[in-house]
């Protein structure tokens, strides 16, 4: 990551803060909810702008590594991946092969609507023509 992204995201939350009080109307709308709702301080979104300000990239990176790579790690997470009977295999094999547990398991879907379509709806009925 270089100093750019950090301060493209960080401007980019930034612009987000700023975008909630844009108006006076979604201005009094955030503070209501913060001060009202929440119970913050009213000068809260300045704090947290002076917060994001204050990130680093080491920052950035320490959670990346300690939190975001954990999520695709098998021996710390677990995927569930729902997909087309004829794609099971190929995703199976892949995750497999990441070292990921795979267990495969198929669900029977019924249309109770009975339609004509796989979709439900019933493109043939009088209420469709034009």
């Amino acid at each position: 990551m270089d100093d750019i992204t950090l301060d493209a995201a960080k401007s980019s939350i930034v612009f987000d803060v700023a975008q909630n009080v844009s108006t006076p109307g979604s201005a009094a709308l955030n503070s209501f909810v913060n001060q009202g709702l929440k119970g913050l301080p009213s000068n809260h979104s300045v704090g947290l702008l002076e917060k994001y300000q204050a990130v680093k990239k080491e920052d950035v990176m320490r959670c990346l590594k300690d939190y975001i790579l954990k999520l695709f790690q098998p021996e710390s997470s677990i995927a569930l991946v729902v997909t087309a009977p004829g794609k099971s295999d190929e995703i199976s094999e892949k995750l497999g092969e990441k070292g990921f547990k795979v267990e495969k398991r198929t669900i029977e879907v019924q249309d109770d609507e009975g339609g004509d379509s796989e979709d439900g709806s019933n493109s043939d009925s009088e209420g469709n023509e034009r």
